[in-house]
């Protein structure tokens, strides 16, 4: 028998706060400790793909980090590690920040833009920064988050690598449709011209 701790159990709370503060026609929540069986994802605990709110699917998704806690002690200096911070600021893919209080039944969120980032002054040191999460808290507000997300959420871009690949491939057979066709000329050209004719075309 294994046991469980009281941060497990804050933490198994804390996803269900926060995945049920999500309304699910605005987003699709990709739980990456559920779908592995365990966090194998030290700095990722999920993706959310961005829905218009009635049936299509946007192009659009975000990574997300989330921190639950029994009860946060002031959410408007909510303190986070700069191991944290520096994982937001440089990750490729927009990773927001949501931190549950669990006995409060409140989740809040985090995003560094631009913006924040100059105002943080990250430059000045290598300490953790405190933020305000009371202007920032997820109620019966989906639409608004979605079209706030929306902004900087990245790209699906699988579509047009695809594309690129199948064009590359293309050119790639005509490239050797071209190159056999030369082969068989050269045959045609004796062995002391072969290098005049190679170096006009290696040019």
């Amino acid at each position: 028998m294994s046991k469980f701790t009281m941060q497990d159990t804050i933490e198994e709370n804390g996803r269900k706060n926060f995945e049920n503060a999500l309304d699910s026609n605005y987003f699709l929540l990709n739980d990456f400790a559920k779908t592995v069986g365990k966090d194998k994802y030290p700095d990722i605990d999920g993706q959310i793909r961005l829905r218009d709110g009635i049936d299509i699917y946007f192009n659009r998704y975000l990574h997300y980090q989330l921190k639950s806690h029994k009860q946060v002690k002031n959410p408007k200096k909510y303190y986070c590690s700069r191991k944290i911070i520096n994982y937001l600021v440089d990750t490729n893919v927009p990773t927001l920040l949501f931190v549950v209080d669990v006995n409060r039944q409140t989740t809040y969120w985090v995003f560094i833009d631009a913006q924040i980032k100059n105002k943080l002054n990250l430059k000045k040191d290598n300490k953790g920064r405190s933020f305000d999460l009371t202007s920032n808290v997820i109620s019966n507000n989906s639409a608004e988050l979605n079209t706030k997300w929306l902004k900087f959420a990245k790209e699906d871009n699988y579509e047009k690598a695809s594309n690129k690949l199948s064009k590359i491939i293309n050119k790639f057979k005509l490239n050797v449709k071209s190159c056999l066709g030369l082969l068989f000329l050269l045959e045609r050209v004796e062995k002391q011209e072969l290098p005049k004719y190679f170096s006009q075309l290696l040019k």
